[in-house]
């Protein structure tokens, strides 16, 4: 899902959807919205539910035209909690092997981040 740049912040009320399309609609434009400065990056986003994750197939289908081999780089945010790194580094080494992992830190001069590479694991 590509994602929108835009200047201001955006203006949702997520309480006033007068239906659940409404308010699926609402929450994707909030989600898929990162300020202009970041436009550089040409992020996507993948989205997934929960709910596909209880087998095997629709885990596939979820992924329907994604190949792993696409993933070059996953990078750890700023404010990530240790057990979700943890969780997150452990499913890179293993599905996505060829990927690199990094973490981001704070540049000590600048307002900018500086992502560090983290070890591989040796085999």
């Amino acid at each position: 899902m590509p994602i929108n740049y835009v200047d201001e912040l955006l203006d949702v009320d997520l309480t006033k959807p007068s239906n659940d399309l409404e308010l699926h609609k609402q929450i994707q434009k909030t989600i898929t919205a990162k300020g202009r400065i970041w436009e550089y990056e040409h992020e996507e986003r993948l989205l997934l539910s929960n709910q596909l994750f209880d087998s095997a197939s629709l885990l596939e289908e979820a992924f329907w035209g994604f190949k792993p081999a696409w993933i070059k780089t996953v990078d750890l945010g700023l404010r990530i909690e240790e057990n979700m790194a943890t969780f997150v580094t452990e499913i890179t080494r293993r599905d996505y092997p060829q990927a690199s992992l990094r973490k981001a830190k704070l540049h000590q001069t600048q307002y900018s981040l500086l992502y560090e590479e983290l070890p591989s694991v040796p085999k």
